[in-house]
Formats: C-alpha cells, sequence, structure tokens
C-alpha cells in the first residue's frame, strides 16, 4: 500500500494549512492513495479542529532546546535539528513519499525544515514533493533556495506565474507540474452564520496584517473605509468581517486587523463580525454564503472562487494574482494590489466596477473554467504518485 507523509504543516491556527491539509487527503484518496501520515508542527490545535479524524496526526521530536541553540548559534548550522527530526520519523517507518505541503515556504527567508525534507529524501532514495507551492522571482536569485528547489522529485505549481518562474530554474529530469490549490477540493460544513445575514444579501471582508502593513497602512484602511460607507449609502446589502487566521493570543492575526475596522461600526446592524472559533470547512460555508467577497488570505479568496462568489482579492504576494489569472484569463480588475491603493476609493471603484457589475459574467466564467481546473489536481496526483511509485521500485 502506499504510505505517504504529510510534512511541514505549521497548524491549523491558520486555517488556509487546515484547508491544504483537509483538501490533500480528499485529493490523494480519489487519485489511490490512501494511507496517510501528518506532521505537525501544531498537533494539538490540529485535533482540537478535528484534523485527526481525517488523517492520524503526530507531532515531530526536536531536541532541547538547548541543543537547537548550539546548532544554530554556535555551530552555524540551523538544518542539523531539523535532520535529525525526521531521521526520528524515518526510523518509525519508511515511507514512500515525502510531502512537503507548505504552500508558500520559499517566499519567507530559509526553509529550514524543507532543507532537511529534501536531505532526508536523499539519503533514504524517498521521492520528495513540493505540493501546490507558490514562489515568486527571488528562487532566481538566491543560489540555496535554488539548489533546493532542484532536489524535489516533483514539484506542483498552484498557479502559472510560479509555474513559468520554476521552468527557469528547475533541473530538466525534474517533473513539474500545474494545477489548483488542493482546497479548491475542500467540503463546506453548514454552520450558524452571523446575524447580519438574516438582515439581506452580506459582502464578507477579510483582512490579513500582511496586507494592511505599518507603512501602507493608513490609505489601506481608508480604503475599506470608504468602501464600507458606500455600500452602507447606496446599497441594502451588509458587511460581515471574516477572518481566517484566527488567534486571540496573537496580535499579528487577522482577528486583530478586522477588530480595528469594526470597532468603528458595532452598532451598525448592517455590519457583523464572523468569531466563532470555526474550522476552515465551516469558514467555507460563511463565505459561500456571502453575495459577494473581498479577501485578503488567499484560502479565503479560494473558499469563495470554489463555492461561485465573485471575489476581489487584495493581493500581497504573486499567489493571489497567479490564481487570479488562471481562473478569468487576467487578474487585471480581480486582484488590487497594496502599491494600486494610492488614492482613498480605489477599493471601492475597483469593487463596484469590475466585480459587483460583472456579476452574472464572474458566475459564468465560474460555471464553464471550474470543473476541468479542479479536475486538474486529481490527474496531477495520480501522474506524480504513479511515476513515484515506479521510479523507487
Amino acid at each position: 500500500m502506499k504510505r505517504v507523509y504529510l510534512c511541514g504543516h505549521t497548524g491549523s491556527n491558520n486555517r488556509g494549512c487546515e484547508a491544504i491539509i483537509r483538501s490533500t487527503i480528499s485529493v490523494l484518496r480519489d487519485s489511490g492513495v490512501d494511507d496517510c501520515q501528518l506532521f505537525s508542527y501544531n498537533a494539538e490545535h490540529d485535533r482540537r479542529r478535528g484534523l485527526d479524524e481525517v488523517v492520524p496526526i503526530s507531532s515531530y521530536e526536536y531536541s532541547p532546546k538547548i541543543v537547537r541553540g548550539i546548532y544554530r548559534y554556535l555551530l552555524n548550522d540551523p538544518v542539523k535539528v531539523h535532520k535529525d527530526a525526521y531521521q526520528k520519523i524515518i526510523r518509525k517507518g519508511m515511507p514512500d513519499y515525502l510531502v512537503c505541503v507548505g504552500g508558500d515556504t520559499y517566499c519567507f527567508a530559509h526553509p529550514y525544515g524543507n532543507y532537511a525534507i529534501n536531505y532526508t529524501g536523499q539519503k533514504h532514495r524517498i521521492p520528495t514533493v513540493l505540493w501546490g507551492c507558490s514562489i515568486d522571482e527571488r528562487i532566481l536569485t538566491n543560489d540555496t533556495l535554488k539548489q533546493d528547489i532542484q532536489k524535489y522529485s516533483y514539484i506542483l505549481a498552484r498557479e502559472s506565474l510560479t509555474y513559468e518562474i520554476l521552468k527557469q530554474c528547475v533541473k530538466p529530469e525534474q517533473t513539474l507540474l500545474l494545477a489548483c490549490d488542493p482546497a479548491f477540493h475542500l467540503e463546506s460544513r453548514k454552520t450558524e452564520l452571523p446575524a447580519v445575514f438574516g438582515e439581506g444579501d452580506t459582502i464578507g471582508i477579510n483582512l490579513s496584517p500582511y496586507f494592511v502593513s505599518r507603512n501602507e497602512g493608513e490609505m489601506i484602511l481608508q480604503n475599506v473605509h470608504n468602501l464600507i460607507r458606500y455600500i452602507l449609502e447606496e446599497t441594502d446589502f451588509g458587511v460581515c468581517f471574516i477572518p481566517h487566521v484566527f488567534s486571540y493570543e496573537k496580535a499579528d492575526q487577522d482577528i486583530e486587523v478586522l477588530d480595528c475596522m469594526y470597532e468603528k461600526y458595532m452598532d451598525e446592524p448592517r455590519i457583523g463580525f464572523l468569531r466563532n472559533d470555526l474550522s476552515c470547512t465551516q469558514i467555507k460555508y460563511v463565505i459561500s454564503r456571502c453575495r459577494f467577497f473581498i479577501g485578503a488570505r488567499t484560502h479565503s479568496m479560494i473558499a469563495a472562487y470554489s463555492t461561485g462568489v465573485p471575489a476581489l482579492a487584495l493581493s500581497y504576494s504573486i499567489k493571489s494574482l497567479g490564481i487570479a489569472k488562471d481562473i478569468f484569463g487576467t487578474n487585471d480588475g480581480y486582484v488590487l494590489s497594496k502599491a494600486a491603493m494610492e488614492k482613498s476609493d480605489c477599493l471601492k471603484d475597483t469593487f463596484v466596477q469590475n466585480i459587483m457589475r460583472k456579476e452574472q459574467k464572474i458566475r459564468s466564467i465560474y460555471d464553464s473554467v471550474m470543473p476541468a481546473y479542479k479536475q486538474g489536481i486529481i490527474e496531477a496526483a495520480k501522474k506524480i504518485f504513479t511515476k513515484s511509485i515506479e521510479k523507487k521500485a
């Protein structure tokens, strides 16, 4: 039986990470892979989310903190502790594949855990897979990242912009594939809706600290306020703020950014806030009930796209640009970057002209594009895992 280890999962506080795992398990099963194990940096929280009902979960076993400090700061080898952790994993059972599920890991500093995955795969002749990734042009100029990328047996890019970049640096014998993010296959699970949904059609809004950064934050927030003012004065719609990365303990999560917005509208009955601690499947249901959606978090946008909700992406990286381009044929009008918000009405004008007024066109595009678009990852998974088994044999 095929055995797959899903590696590099940081935990389900980020509902996008939870969505990747849940949907990946579904895609793999549809592709003939039944034996999966998840290795998590936050297994306790994953279990609270019920992720252990979908896949067995194990925690990484790392050396004591003092040992990790010696390796990193005295011996200048920050990868060593990750290699040791993967050695412990391999001793307990040899998988057929090591699958790295960190979609945009290579966009942030040095992914030491990924380096260890490739090291372990090469040492034990286990095919490694970079699954559903987005990578920007920095990969072409950073030799360390570039060399590690070239060690994967298979890479599945989740959008065409990343695919074109990777074509410039992967080895010729390596298999590079293009398919949608697995979360397009995530199921939605019915849950209680915020009260604002009972007042009529609702526009969902998601913001993240990555998008509302300190430098441009004031202008971005002014754009959101101007949009809300337009909705309240010129339409009958309600607005619901929808976090997708939940944590009341950390100040850099969606909940913190959206709270700053909501405190100005707490007495407005047409403004709501999704405060319940929901799973990614439940949040997807809430988003699916929106008439329109605006989202900074990629997986909040995927929830909208995959349930047919006309949506505007607020972009801070290549992934939102690439996904929109692959669905609509262009990202022009479907994605708004931070840099584009030079005036206080940019968000309102873009949303009204390109999303609200083109609602039926967008819904028609979803109907025509989405079936084949979603099927692509099933075919890619079959190709990866079938060929990997043959190669290993």
